[in-house]
Order: structure tokens, then C-alpha cells, then sequence
């Protein structure tokens, strides 16, 4: 008999049995060469593939490192000829199946990866190319995109109305011209093969660790469905004894904060987040100290920046003592009474520093002198605020207080619509029209009132 290879090209598959039953061989056109199938036992199949092809099977990754911006660690391309040869070893597993011969592995020389090894590979190549569809996508557009950007600057008027309009225009950008199918399709095919891996194998961590990724990205308003994934995950690593599973134990730490986070993402300023931000970093500092025992450092550094954030919400948002000046127990963010009933300063109430947040502000931010970049901000009366940044065309929407006492201004928010974002400024010097400000962490802030 014979059956149709994938459709994405590189393979024509066919299969046959010799008149004994015990071997089936699978003809396959392109790199891998002529595949044979050998009954191991009963129907059950293990694939044979030409020796030299079994390197490249077997260095084909079963995990992916992250994606770092502007670390210099960004992951590398998809390797093109390792992810050929992982499709096509899977190609000829689908076709032997189509025989009714079920398949236990793909053999090449003395190397023998096992099926669901091989659904795992070919699972994070989807996730690998899909990932690099967008960023391809995103390096395109990016002038396009900057262009917007100046012109949105360049207009007098700043207000709510303005921010949802450019960033509709900036979704129309990213998404037009851009193949959204063929991208959604790679990630849906990818959490059915992280299924099917999970059906033979229940107890494949590293399975479990893909799917509960994929699914924050294919749900994200549903965290039910990877935190389901996680607690197992986190029973069958709780007493990890090597450094592979140790490392595994770190990663699902990281996508449980990753989780919670979006879990909490419109939860209000109060005890419930502040205490969720408190799990959060607890857990990823573990995560992260885990990963720099094992000198995984494209893992550590992904961590590092997320502990930046959240330590930063933590400080200006919820709290913690680093935020608040000596004079005055720590307070909650967002014009409410904190922990210990301390009430923020309402704007136009009470506020004597001369820097007065409400209206519209031209930022410019530098570091030893030295422009990195720069904003416009909004700030209502209400205490909303709105950012656009430039040149990255970052924007952000959420809240700011101000303590004239202390001349602390803070920022939250999201960034994007996904990213927990968190600033707090301290004011050097300010007048009607404008101030400077530091983050007391080498960044300088001028502020320009522009309406």
C-alpha cells in the first residue's frame, strides 16, 4: 500500500511489507534516503534510517532556549537541515502507522531516538519557526512601524482617544501581509504533538514543560489549562536527582510564575496581588539561582530580567519598603489607603511640590549623558496614564501616583497589553514646565510639559 507524504515538501512517502510480515520499508525521496521499518515485536515497528542522518536526528533539541531582546542571547535560528531531517524521520513513522503497524522508534547507526522523543523535537521546531515567522515579521515592519511612531509624536493631541487609535494602526502593521495561518497552524500542530507524547508517556516531563508553555501562548486568558500541566509536572520533578531534572524543576518554576502573572494581570492594586508579586519572586529567584548552579545563563538571564520587573512592581506598587521614605510606612499604589492606612495624594489634593503630573509630557531619558530614549506621557487627572516609547514603539497603559512629601512619582501598568510594567522616579528638580528626575539606577529623566 501506500500513503501521501506531508504536504510542506522535502518527502514522498510510500510503504510495503514483504510476504513474511516482518519488515515494512518506506521509500523516501530528499535527504533521508530509503527507510526501512523492522518488526521488533508483534506489529510494533522500529524505523530504520541511513546511519549518517542519525547525528543530526539525534542533536535536534527536545527544549528550546529562550529568547533574550537586547541581551545578545537571542535564540539562534532554526537549524534547516536538523528540522528536515526530524520531519522526515517523522514522516516515515506516519506512514508505517498508516500501515496498522504502530512504531516504538526511528534507528540510524547505533543512534535510536524514541517516538515520543521524535514528537518532541518535531513539536519545538514548530514552536521554533513560528516564533522566528514573527520576529522575521516584526524586523520587517519595524520602519513602518517607527514612521508611526514619529507621526504620532509629531501631533499636538495626546489623549486616550489618540493611544487606542495608534494602537490599532500598530496591530493593522504587525499583522497585515503576515501569514497568521500558517502561523497558528504551527502551534496547534505543535500542542498535538506535545498531546500525543503525553498520551504514550504521561510522565514525560519535558512534554509536560512544552505543552504548559505553549498553552500560555495559545490561552492566555485561560491559565487553567497549563497550571493543570504544571502541578503535575511539579510532583513528578519535587525530588529531581539530576541535573537534567533539576534543570527541568527550574524551568517549570519559571512558567508557574510566567502563569501567574498573567492570571493576575487585571487584578487591582490590594492584598491579593501584592501577595501574588511576593510568590512570584520568590519562586523565580529559586528558579534562577537553580539555573545558575547549572551554568544555564541564556535561562538565568531570561530570569534576571523578569525579577527586575516584578521587583520593581513590588517596590513602587505593593509596598515594600524600599518604596516608601523613612518618614512613612510603605503604601499601596493607586490613589487608595495602603496596608497601614496611610491615604496617596489624590491629584489637585493637597499636592504643594511644584511638579504637578497631570497633563501631557515630552520625556527624554539618558544614561551618562548619553540619549537611549524617549516617550510621550499622559496623565490624567483621574491618575490614569498612557506611554508611547520610541523607538522601540512600546506602549503602556495604567496608573501613577505622586508624593509631593518625597517627590516620588511612580508608574504602573502594562506594556503591549501583556508585559507588568512598574517605575519609580525621584524628583531632582521641577517647575511648571518641566523637572528631572533619576531612577537611582543610572538613568536620568527630563520631563517637558507639552500640554
Amino acid at each position: 500500500m501506500s500513503t501521501d507524504g506531508p504536504t510542506d515538501g522535502g518527502m514522498d512517502v510510500g510503504i510495503g511489507g514483504d510476504n513474511s510480515g516482518n519488515v515494512v520499508s518506506v521509500g523516501a525521496g530528499g535527504a533521508a534516503g530509503d527507510i526501512a521499518g523492522t518488526i521488533v515485536h508483534g506489529d510494533v515497528v522500529v524505523i530504520q534510517m541511513p546511519a549518517p542522518l542519525g547525528t543530526l536526528l539525534q542533536q535536534a533539541p527536545t527544549n528550546a532556549p529562550p529568547a533574550v531582546p537586547g541581551s545578545g542571547l537571542e535564540t539562534p535560528p532554526v537549524d534547516r537541515e536538523q528540522a528536515e531531517i526530524v520531519r522526515q524521520a517523522l514522516a516515515g513513522v506516519r506512514a508505517a502507522e498508516a500501515s496498522g503497524r504502530p512504531v516504538e522508534a526511528v534507528q540510524a547507526g547505533d543512534i535510536r531516538v524514541s517516538k515520543v522523543e521524535l514528537l518532541l523535537k518535531r513539536g519545538v521546531v514548530l514552536k521554533a519557526e513560528a516564533a522566528q515567522m514573527m520576529a522575521e515579521n516584526a524586523t520587517r515592519k519595524q520602519p513602518e512601524l517607527q514612521a508611526l511612531q514619529m507621526r504620532f509624536q509629531s501631533s499636538p493631541a495626546f489623549d486616550t482617544g489618540a493611544m487606542a487609535a495608534l494602537q490599532a494602526e500598530q496591530e493593522a502593521i504587525v499583522w497585515r501581509d503576515f501569514d497568521r495561518q500558517a502561523f497558528t497552524a504551527k502551534l496547534a500542530e505543535a500542542r498535538a504533538l506535545f498531546e500525543e507524547a503525553l498520551s504514550i508517556e504521561d510522565t514525560n516531563t519535558e512534554a509536560l514543560l512544552q505543552l504548559a508553555e505553549l498553552l500560555m501562548a495559545l490561552t492566555p486568558d485561560d491559565v487553567s489549562d497549563e497550571e493543570r500541566v504544571l502541578t503535575k509536572a511539579h510532583a513528578l520533578l519535587g525530588h529531581a536527582a539530576t541535573d537534567d531534572d533539576r534543570f527541568k524543576q527550574a524551568q517549570a518554576l519559571m512558567l508557574s510564575v510566567q502563569s501567574l502573572v498573567l492570571k493576575h494581570q487585571r487584578t487591582p492594586p490590594g492584598p491579593e496581588l501584592a501577595g501574588a508579586v511576593e510568590t512570584c519572586l520568590a519562586t523565580l529567584t529559586e528558579a534562577r539561582d537553580q539555573f545558575r548552579r547549572l551554568n544555564r545563563t541564556l535561562w538565568a538571564t531570561m530570569a534576571d530580567q523578569m525579577l527586575q520587573q516584578l521587583q520593581a512592581a513590588s517596590a513602587v506598587a505593593w509596598g515594600s519598603p524600599a518604596a516608601a521614605s523613612p518618614a512613612q510606612p510603605p503604601r499601596a499604589f493607586g490613589g487608595q489607603a495602603g496596608a497601614w492606612g496611610v491615604p496617596t495624594a489624590q491629584a489637585g489634593q493637597g499636592a504643594t511640590h511644584a511638579f504637578q503630573p497631570p497633563g501631557q509630557w515630552s520625556v527624554n531619558v539618558s544614561v551618562g549623558g548619553m540619549p537611549t530614549e524617549s516617550a510621550y506621557v499622559a496623565m490624567g487627572y483621574d491618575q490614569s496614564m498612557q506611554a508611547v516609547v520610541s523607538p522601540s514603539g512600546v506602549t503602556i497603559q495604567g496608573r501613577w501616583d505622586f508624593i509631593p512629601a518625597t517627590g516620588t512619582l511612580m508608574l504602573q501598568g502594562v506594556a503591549n497589553g501583556v508585559i507588568p510594567y512598574a517605575l519609580q522616579l525621584q524628583i531632582l528638580q521641577a517647575g511648571p514646565a518641566g523637572a528631572i528626575a533619576t531612577d537611582g539606577r543610572g538613568s536620568m529623566y527630563q520631563f517637558v510639559r507639552t500640554g
